[in-house]
């Protein structure tokens, strides 16, 4: 997302891939925030939240932007465990 690849199509294999619709939905969002994202910092994991959802992990990250350090936008990730790995589902990226 920071680096503009909204539809991630140049990320690790471990995130699914995800609609052109979500992809437009998710820049839409930040673009009219008005802030540039930053790449997660460490103190974001004191504030962001999961919960089990019996199949995945429903995860609600703050994000950081440039302009203003911890922002009211949120990504929100659905995580699969299989085994020891771990993929990523991006459900959206919205003001909370």
């Amino acid at each position: 997302m920071k680096s503009n690849d909204y539809s991630l199509v140049n990320v690790d294999t471990s995130i699914k891939p995800i609609s052109l619709s979500d992809a437009t939905r998710i820049q839409e969002n930040i673009e009219d925030y008005g802030c540039e994202v930053l790449s997660l910092r460490d103190e974001t994991w004191i504030t962001s939240v999961c919960q089990w959802m019996g199949g995945y992990w429903d995860v609600l990250i703050d994000l950081y932007t440039v302009e203003e350090g911890r922002s009211d936008l949120a990504l929100s990730v659905r995580v699969y465990e299989h085994g020891s790995e771990f993929e990523f589902e991006v459900m959206s990226v919205h003001v909370e």
